[in-house]
C-alpha cells in the first residue's frame, strides 16, 4: 500500500488552482461543481494526485499547535529541478527555507492558504549510509549538493521497488509525512461522483458557498 492523493481545504478554488500550476506545474483535470477540483502532477500516470476543497473566502485559519497536517512532500526525480522550485516560490513570495535531511534535500514553501509543503530530491539508497536510520535537519547548500549529484540515476526509494497493483512512472509522487495513516487509491472516473471526497461535499460546512473564478474553470 502506498500514498495515492491528498486533498487540501482552500478558501478559493481559482487562486490555489493557480499557484499549484505555476509552482509545480500541475495540471487542472476535473472539477466537481464549484468546490472540488483534481490536479495532476506532470507524467503522472495517476487519476490525480492532488485535491482542493474550497471552503469559502473567509474560513478562519486552524488554531496554532491544534493537530492536522504538517506539511504534504512532493518529490522530483532529479535533484537538478529543485533549484527552478526554489525560484518559483521566491517568485510567489513563498519560500519558507529549504534543510538538507540527509537522505533527502528539501525546498520548504506555503500555498495562499499557508498550507505547508516540501519539495524534495531523495538520494540513491545504497548512498544513506547513517542516514538510512537518521532524519536530521541540516542547512541545505543546493548549489553543492545539485554539482555533486547532477546526472545521478533515477532510483525508486525500497518501499516502491516491490511490484505494485498498478505500475506507476509518475514524476513527482505525492508523499504524507505527517501522521501514520494511509489514503486510498482513487477510483476510477467512472466511479468519480460515487468517491468519499465527492460524497463529503453533502454535508462538509453546511451553508457557506464557495466561489471559482475563471483560472480554474
Amino acid at each position: 500500500m502506498r500514498v495515492n492523493h491528498a486533498v487540501i481545504k482552500v478558501r478559493e478554488l481559482g487562486r490555489s488552482c493557480a499557484f499549484y500550476e505555476r509552482v509545480l506545474g500541475l495540471e487542472l483535470i476535473a472539477r466537481a461543481g464549484a468546490r472540488m477540483a483534481f490536479l495532476r502532477a506532470p507524467q503522472s500516470t495517476n487519476h490525480h494526485d492532488l485535491g482542493l476543497l474550497a471552503i469559502g473566502r473567509d474560513a478562519p485559519a486552524a488554531p496554532e499547535g491544534t493537530p492536522g497536517l504538517f506539511h504534504l512532500a512532493w518529490e522530483v526525480e532529479r535533484i537538478e529541478e529543485l533549484p527552478a522550485v526554489r525560484e518559483r516560490l521566491r517568485a510567489e513570495g513563498a519560500l519558507t527555507g529549504a534543510s538538507d535531511h540527509g537522505a533527502t534535500k528539501s525546498i520548504y514553501g506555503v500555498d495562499p492558504d499557508g498550507n505547508e509543503l516540501e519539495v524534495m530530491w531523495l538520494a540513491p539508497h545504497d548512498a544513506w549510509g547513517d542516514f538510512d536510520n537518521a532524519a536530521p535537519t541540516m542547512p541545505l547548500d543546493l548549489e553543492a549538493e545539485v554539482a555533486r549529484w547532477a546526472k545521478a540515476p533515477v532510483t525508486a526509494p525500497p518501499r516502491l521497488r516491490e511490484p505494485l497493483c498498478r505500475p506507476s512512472r509518475a514524476r513527482i509522487l505525492v508523499r504524507i509525512t505527517h501522521g501514520s495513516g494511509e489514503l486510498a487509491r482513487i477510483p476510477t472516473s467512472r466511479r468519480l461522483q460515487q468517491s468519499r471526497e465527492t460524497r463529503a461535499l453533502r454535508g462538509l460546512v453546511p451553508g457557506r458557498a464557495a466561489e471559482c473564478d475563471s483560472s480554474c474553470a
